[in-house]
């Protein structure tokens, strides 16, 4: 496993950030990590117990910030059965089957406002199983032993990030400072443009390796 201070240490080794604080170095790690899930979000499965006479079933909130539903099982007496998403006002919800389809609560919520809402009547015991699309954990700042679950291989890219962040970083100090020439600021700027075109090269090469998905995700007749 990959700890907060393993991404430090490699970052401190290869962006040559000794005099940068812990905490702010460690801020622009979790900042990276909010870009990085943007690109490459992270796979996982929720299981929500249901209850007899619940249709609709809201995600938890402890996931991350949910980007897309890819899948929705059903757990009945033992055996998995898949449900088809389908829009919301689709006729198909309305005569029951297996079909789901998401909804979200009111667009002021500011977390999680997704729910599975499901066609079929379901008794207590049974398990939706939902796939999700979702952002990556956050480590907390100051934590040595917070797991970044990011990749292994795809460490460079967060590194490549907290580097652009410390030339930004210094470039901004400097364009405060009255005595600053502009040349010296042109410079810092030329540094920090190069850093983000080191991150989007190493992000986008990531992307190029990825796996191509098996299929296409599916709602009713729309296609994603």
């Amino acid at each position: 496993m990959t700890t907060l201070a393993d991404v430090r240490a490699a970052c401190r080794l290869t962006v040559a950030a000794t005099a940068i604080a812990d905490a702010t170095l460690d801020g622009w790690i979790g900042d990276a990590l909010r870009f990085y899930s943007v690109q490459f979000p992270r796979r996982a499965r929720v299981d929500l117990d249901c209850t007899a006479g619940t249709q609709e079933y809201p995600l938890p909130d402890d996931v991350g910030d949910i980007y897309r539903v890819l899948e929705v099982g059903l757990i009945q007496a033992g055996a998995a059965h898949p449900l088809q998403l389908v829009t919301p006002l689709s006729p198909r919800m309305i005569g029951g089957g297996r079909y789901c389809a998401v909804v979200t609560a009111a667009i002021e919520d500011t977390t999680n406002a997704f729910a599975i809402l499901v066609a079929e009547p379901v008794a207590t015991g049974d398990v939706l199983q939902v796939t999700v699309l979702c952002s990556w954990p956050i480590p907390t700042v100051g934590s040595a032993d917070d797991v970044v679950l990011a990749p292994a291989g795809h460490l460079e890219a967060l590194i490549a990030f907290v580097e652009f962040r410390v030339h930004w970083a210094l470039e901004t100090d400097e364009a405060f400072a009255v005595s600053t020439v502009s040349v010296v600021l042109s410079q810092l700027g030329e540094n920090a443009r190069r850093a983000w075109n080191r991150y989007k090269e190493v992000t986008d090469q990531l992307q190029w390796l990825m796996p191509a998905p098996s299929g296409r995700v599916v709602w009713g007749k729309i296609g994603l």
